[in-house]
């Protein structure tokens, strides 16, 4: 079907309903003083070109975003890898995107890009005999990316304190991410179901 410039009134015109690919459109040029014709796939498919790739002016691009949200929901009090997670499922959670998967410690970003974690720790420590150490760390295949820790020097008392960690770097779907305790003897890296006390956010900012 082809929409040619009409001379009847507006509301003599037959209601279009429904396109198809090949329907087309008059398109006035006023450069060339004449008028065009484009076809309904030709100007969708220039719209969502348009609109799925966001230029940040110095060559950057986003060209998907990301965003999830994990905690972890059992305490760990012995060294080793950090492997019960939970994403965050409260009523007003919600990720953007296919969302990090995860399996028995393990996460994996959906796609290549340029991603920032926030990791809240919440550890215990206590001094019974000698210095008391907890270390979390976050390790990129097998490397140390980032890590947090809480040390008590004295007192004999538990002493419990929230710790933040950051990453930013760029991340493919075939890297490996964990979070390892480290030095856990006399100490808590401390989780729970219903709240966030020890807790992750992965958000991509844009491609690399």
């Amino acid at each position: 079907m082809r929409l040619m410039v009409s001379d009847k009134r507006i509301s003599e015109l037959v209601e279009l309903t429904t396109l198809a690919a090949d329907d087309e459109f008059v398109v006035v040029d006023a450069d060339a003083n004449g008028t065009k014709r484009v076809t309904y796939d030709t100007l969708a498919t220039e719209v969502r070109e348009e609109t799925t790739t966001l230029n940040l002016g110095d060559s950057t691009a986003i060209s998907s975003l990301g965003a999830d949200s994990w905690r972890l929901d059992a305490s760990a009090s012995s060294s080793g890898l950090l492997t019960s997670w939970e994403r965050v499922d409260e009523p007003t959670s919600n990720y953007i995107g296919s969302g990090i998967t995860h399996s028995s410690g393990t996460f994996n970003v959906p796609n290549t890009g340029i991603w920032l974690i926030l990791g809240q720790f919440y550890i215990q420590v206590r001094d019974d005999s000698g210095d008391a150490l907890a270390e979390v760390q976050l390790r990129v295949d097998g490397n140390e990316a980032a890590r947090v820790n809480l040390t008590d020097t004295g007192g004999g008392n538990d002493i419990r304190s929230h710790t933040f960690m950051q990453f930013l770097g760029e991340l493919t779907p075939s890297n490996d991410l964990t979070f390892e305790a480290f030095s856990v003897t006399s100490g808590l890296i401390i989780g729970g179901g219903a709240s966030n006390f020890t807790s992750l956010v992965f958000i991509r900012l844009g491609d690399a």
